[in-house]
């Protein structure tokens, strides 16, 4: 078997450990519960979630004050979403606004897993893909 065999099968496992690493999005906290406004590595009730690829982690703070018990209401939610825009309600949150629908914060951000926080995983994917793409070099440069 000739040096030129081999060259379909590094091509193939080249673009299949591409395409793997592409379809794996961020990790971000996921979060839905009265206590998510603490400190996510902490909470029991927080989990790492894998969003699908595109997506962003996201971070959103509600609070809003209710007429009807004069009391105020607030929540954090963590988690993966399409098309997240910063928001910042709070910088023009009027006395109205505040008792109708409520102001936001909303921290978005997809450029490390769980906001800030590297994963071992997926560095060791990335050092899988370019060590596959090296060997790949090597291979093709002797096999010519």
């Amino acid at each position: 078997m000739g040096s030129s065999n081999w060259r379909p099968w590094y091509v193939f496992l080249t673009v299949t450990m591409a395409f793997t690493g592409m379809a794996l999005g961020i990790k971000c906290w996921h979060c839905i519960s009265e206590d998510c406004h603490l400190d996510p590595s902490e909470n029991y009730k927080a989990v790492e979630k894998q969003c699908l690829s595109g997506q962003y982690c996201q971070k959103v703070y509600y609070s809003m004050y209710s007429t009807m018990d004069n009391r105020i209401y607030d929540s954090t939610v963590r988690g993966c979403a399409w098309n997240c825009l910063p928001k910042n309600d709070f910088q023009n949150c009027s006395t109205e606004l505040h008792g109708s629908r409520g102001c936001v914060v909303r921290n978005c951000c997809r450029d490390n897993d769980l906001c800030n926080e590297g994963s071992r995983t997926n560095v060791l994917a990335t050092s899988l893909h370019f060590l596959y793409m090296f060997v790949f070099f090597l291979c093709s440069s002797h096999a010519t």
